[in-house]
């Protein structure tokens, strides 16, 4: 007798994932739709490449600027966890907009799915977020400095593509410069390895002996 599927069972991260790749297809679907002129079925295929694999199905030399912005953020974000894919991952940008709207409501319980979520994972979440950042801003400068005479969107497509290890291009790759080359070939390497090891090695660390006083930050 087959065993009926049961939602109940499945792990939170399961959960967490099978929500994103649905929000994340649906919401670069219509965005990508509405922005560069495709059809319904070449809007979704560009969804889905953009967080697993850079198949030329449309020229992304003929996106719009904000075509090319949704296409950027959804290669940053990536696949998700345990699979080949990119990116800071699906779990991981979930967990950061969990974090940022629990603690903007009266109840800041880091809730979802009847699960509450520990501490030590928005932790991991945030360092992830900020390492990705920081690689991607500093190969962006490296390369713009290097390439002076191309557009600024061309050169971060680049290399959050490498970052991602997604393989679009707006058509540049094949006039850069060595070092420039070299500079993505790095930021291939970390993206798929750098974020999440040094997450770990920071976050899970031994904690040291001793402890300063604790005092409040204004942010915002």
């Amino acid at each position: 007798m087959e065993e009926k599927f049961c939602w109940r069972k499945l792990s939170l991260t399961t959960k967490i994932a099978a929500f994103m790749t649905v929000f994340l297809l649906s919401a670069g679907t219509i965005l990508l739709k509405f922005t560069t002129g495709q059809t319904w079925l070449e809007a979704w295929f560009q969804s889905v490449i953009a967080r697993t694999a850079g198949f030329a199905s449309y020229p992304l030399s003929a996106f719009s600027n904000g075509a090319l912005l949704v296409f950027i953020v959804l290669m940053f974000i990536g696949a998700s966890p345990n699979s080949t894919g990119g990116g800071i991952k699906t779990t991981t940008a979930f967990v950061i907009g969990l974090k940022a709207i629990s603690s903007s409501t009266a109840h800041d319980e880091d809730s979802c799915f009847f699960r509450k979520v520990p501490n030590l994972v928005f932790t991991q979440a945030f360092t992830v977020l900020f390492y990705g950042l920081m690689v991607v801003f500093i190969a962006t400068f490296l390369i713009c400095v290097a390439e002076s005479h191309l557009a600024l969107s061309d050169v971060l497509t680049e290399v959050v593509s490498a970052f991602a290890t997604v393989g679009s291009s707006t058509g540049i790759t094949a006039s850069l410069q060595p070092v420039s080359r070299v500079i993505l070939i790095v930021v291939m390497f970390t993206g798929r390895l750098g974020p999440v090891t040094i997450a770990n090695l920071l976050v899970t660390s031994r904690a040291h002996s001793a402890s300063f006083t604790e005092e409040n930050v204004l942010i915002g």
